[in-house]
């Protein structure tokens, strides 16, 4: 898979080669290379799907949208679940922040710095979530 396009692998290695790309090189770029695999871990769906769910509340927020009180509902939904997770030890480390986002105080005042917050803290929890929740 990698063997036939390993002569412009070897070439793009080179940091001095991205000076200048012409649009041959782009061409190669992204026909060739974008496609192969890389060494990055995939996240999981789960924890995507929480990132987009935050970003739509933060949205949400800035905006000043109808659908807060939705997105709202279903990121206390997922929180309610990991809030049974207390024998899972990443989920115990963060039950303090867990219950402070599912008490309607929070919520009545919370802000796109405290959803981002939430996120980064929280998006690796996403894989212990039920599949059914």
């Amino acid at each position: 898979m990698v063997r036939p396009h390993l002569a412009a692998i070897e070439a793009f290695s080179q940091r001095d080669r991205w000076a200048q790309i012409t649009p041959q090189d782009q061409k190669t770029l992204i026909d060739d290379l974008a496609q192969l695999p890389h060494g990055l871990p995939s996240e999981k769906p789960e924890t995507r799907r929480f990132d987009l769910l935050c970003l739509q509340m933060q949205l949400s927020i800035l905006k000043q949208t109808p659908n807060f009180n939705q997105l709202r509902d279903k990121i206390r939904d997922l929180l309610g679940n990991l809030e049974t997770k207390t024998t899972i030890p990443m989920v115990k480390t963060q039950l303090p922040l867990i219950t402070e986002a599912l008490t309607e105080s929070w919520w009545a005042t919370v802000t796109v710095p405290q959803i981002e917050t939430l996120r980064s803290q929280l998006r690796e929890l996403m894989q212990f979530i039920d599949r059914d929740a």
